[in-house]
Parts: C-alpha cells; sequence; structure tokens
C-alpha cells in the first residue's frame, strides 16, 4: 500500500475527538497559520479550525460507522452534523421548519475582523457515498440565501472530503504514518482500558483506606485520587497488553522501565516515615524514567506513570501504617 492508502486506511478507523485531534494535528503539520479552535468551555461556534486568515474554515467530524445499521442511516447522520455546522456558521437555527436568524456569539472572537469565510472543508472519517454530496452543497446554498452573511461570503463554497481525499491533499507522508500509528494505539488503550480487570487489588484498597484514616478531613479528594490511580493502572495494564501483542520490542523496554521505577519506588518507600506523602514525586519519577522510551505517546505518558505507581502500591510489601 502507498502512504495515502496507509493513512486513509488508519485515519478513517478513528472516531470522534481522537478523529478531530489527527485532522487538526495534520493541518497545523501542512497548512502555514493553520488554526485549532477549542471546543470547551465557550463553544467554537460550528468551526474546529481555519486558515488562509480566517477565509478557510474546517469542520470535522467522526461517527461511528458499523454503530448503524444501514448506510442510509450513516449518510443521514453526517449530513445531520454538518448541515447543523453550516446553519451556525450563517448564523441561523430551525424554528417551526423554518429558517431564522441568530446571532452566533462564538464567531466574533474566533475570526479576524472583517474576515469572511470562503471556503468550508468537511472532513469526515467516511466518504465512500455520493449520497451525503447533493443535499450538503444544496442545504448550503439555501442557508446562504436566508443568512445576513457577516461570518461566510455570500459567493463561499464548501467541499466535503473523506481520509483518501483528506490524505492526498494534505500529504500524507511517514511521518504522518508513524504519528498516526502512534495515535491508534493511544485510541486503542483507551477503548481496551475500560474494560481491563486489575487482578488483585485488595492491598492497593487497604492502603487508600488507611489513607482516608490519616486524613479524614481529605475523604474525598483521597477518593478521588485513588479512583485516578485505578484508572490509570488499568491504561497501564492494557498498555502493556498491546505492546506483547504488536511490539515486543516496547515491551521489553517497558520491563526495563518498570525495574528502575520499583527501585524509585521502594527507596522512598523505605526511607519515608509518611509513604503517602511520596506519591506525587514518585509519579514524576515515573514519568522521567519511561519518557526516554515512550515520549511519543504524549498524553498517556502521564497514565502509564501513575498506573505504575499504582501497581506498585498494590503490589509493595511495605505497609502504611497510621502513625501513633
Amino acid at each position: 500500500m502507498s502512504y495515502i492508502d496507509d493513512y486513509a486506511d488508519g485515519l478513517s478507523s478513528l472516531t470522534a475527538q481522537v478523529f478531530e485531534d489527527e485532522v487538526c494535528t495534520r493541518l497545523e503539520h501542512v497548512l502555514i497559520g493553520f488554526q485549532r479552535i477549542p471546543a470547551k468551555p465557550q463553544g467554537d461556534g460550528g468551526l474546529d479550525g481555519f486558515s488562509h486568515g480566517g477565509e478557510h474554515g474546517y469542520c470535522c467530524y467522526g461517527p461511528i460507522p458499523n454503530s448503524f445499521k444501514k448506510p442510509k442511516d450513516l449518510e443521514a447522520d453526517i449530513i445531520g452534523k454538518f448541515s447543523n455546522d453550516l446553519l451556525r456558521l450563517c448564523e441561523l437555527f430551525r424554528e417551526n421548519e423554518k429558517l431564522v436568524c441568530k446571532p452566533n456569539l462564538a464567531l466574533p472572537k474566533i475570526l479576524p475582523n472583517g474576515v469572511k469565510l470562503k471556503q468550508i472543508v468537511l472532513i469526515a472519517n467516511w466518504f465512500e457515498s455520493h449520497n451525503v454530496i447533493g443535499p450538503l452543497h444544496t442545504a448550503f446554498k439555501t442557508f446562504k440565501s436566508k443568512s445576513k452573511c457577516a461570518f461566510v461570503d455570500s459567493d463561499a463554497q464548501i467541499r466535503i472530503i473523506g481520509p483518501k481525499e483528506f490524505a492526498q491533499h494534505y500529504h500524507a507522508d511517514e511521518v504522518a504514518i508513524l504519528q498516526l500509528a502512534t495515535r491508534l494505539v493511544i485510541s486503542k488503550i483507551q477503548v481496551a482500558a475500560a474494560t481491563v480487570d486489575i487482578a488483585d487489588p485488595k492491598e492497593f484498597d487497604n492502603k487508600m483506606a488507611v489513607l482516608q484514616e490519616i486524613r479524614p478531613d481529605k475523604l474525598s479528594v483521597i477518593e478521588m485520587f485513588a479512583e485516578q490511580l485505578r484508572t490509570s493502572w488499568r491504561s497501564n495494564l492494557a498498555f502493556e497488553q498491546e505492546l506483547d501483542s504488536t511490539l515486543p520490542g516496547l515491551h521489553q523496554a517497558l520491563e526495563d522501565g518498570r525495574r528502575r521505577i520499583l527501585g524509585k519506588v521502594l527507596q522512598r518507600m523505605m526511607k519515608s516515615e509518611e509513604p503517602w506523602n511520596e506519591l506525587v514525586d514518585m509519579a514524576a519519577e515515573a514519568q522521567a524514567i519511561l519518557k526516554s522510551d515512550f515520549n511519543q505517546y504524549g498524553s498517556l505518558l502521564e497514565d502509564l506513570s501513575l498506573g505504575e505507581v499504582a501497581r506498585l502500591i498494590g503490589e509493595c510489601p511495605i505497609g502504611w501504617e497510621k502513625p501513633n
């Protein structure tokens, strides 16, 4: 397969926020001046990003294709999502089957003053039917005719593309494929972690219970932190399983890192009369050790590090005792 085919195949398997993140990351690499727009907390105004000084806009959508019983249901979903984005950009909303003007309070703070969108690219993780093309182009033409066109030029055009077209137009290469492969691993682990069981959490739970006895004034904080550690522990286990089955070389690197982390954690626990106060520094040391081999996994690195600390809390023979 070519780079384009490889990249398109991987991109089509991403959904939701992960798909949007990959698309925006790629656009940042190939378009000078591409501006990503955070959706939270103020909202994105219907745009995921813009370039060319605000004249080109980008909307992403990554549904889960196999969650639809029929292709026509997926087609309708994509048409509905992008139609809603275009309505917001045209400052319209539907009321009793009519299009009514409604100010988009986000766009004045997003687009440069006096600039209007001249091209809007609609990027989906699935584009295997021409049935989405006509309805979206027709809808956009109607929206412009009803809009005051404060942010969309009256001659603006839309373009609908899928993974293959995205890869062709935005120059998928070996670096892009490597970055995408990393994102795929992260996405896969995030899904797998939800179903991973911690084999024996009893000792970990006991130590968290002791910690709540020590600090009864922080019960809710300790419980939240304990749950964060459990979640990271499951991510760590899912990551280990993924490396074991697909990347044995990195699996060995993880084992080597674990041995170094174990030494550091044991030293801290044996030296400290209050080992629970060492948790934050333990996690920082674990992250520093894992970073040399796993820095490419970015956002996952913190979970891996906290997961290692949680695992060692559960497996370490040194107990936590309430001070006299």
